[in-house]
């Protein structure tokens, strides 16, 4: 069920920073609550869901995190054609893309044995 709620810029801002300190002092959990508070509350804004996907993988959680990587990327893909210079944000988002995958067949390899 997701509910739609409406939150001033100021709330948001507020959330967006105290979710900023958690992370750097390494409360991914914590962190994730209050992000999954903003998408309940609807926000799929490019740094909400850039946020979430990033506190998931920090969270070493990589099946919840390729999931939050696959819908950031339906909603705002990066253009991957031509000789774009990546942005840091982009190229984190790459980044976690690829160590998940890796980790989840490490994983996978892990429990097969």
């Amino acid at each position: 069920m997701t509910t739609s709620l409406s939150i001033n810029r100021e709330h948001r801002s507020y959330i967006c920073l105290h979710v900023f300190v958690l992370v750097q002092h390494g409360y991914f959990q914590r962190a994730l609550l209050w992000l999954n508070v903003l998408y309940q509350w609807g926000d799929r804004t490019e740094h909400v869901l850039f946020s979430r996907a990033t506190a998931l993988f920090l969270g070493e959680d990589y099946t919840a995190a390729t999931i939050a990587l696959q819908e950031l990327d339906a909603r705002y893909p990066t253009e991957t054609f031509g000789e774009k210079i990546l942005s840091d944000k982009e190229k984190m988002r790459n980044y976690m893309k690829i160590r998940t995958q890796s980790e989840l067949k490490r994983q996978l390899l892990a429990a097969s044995n």
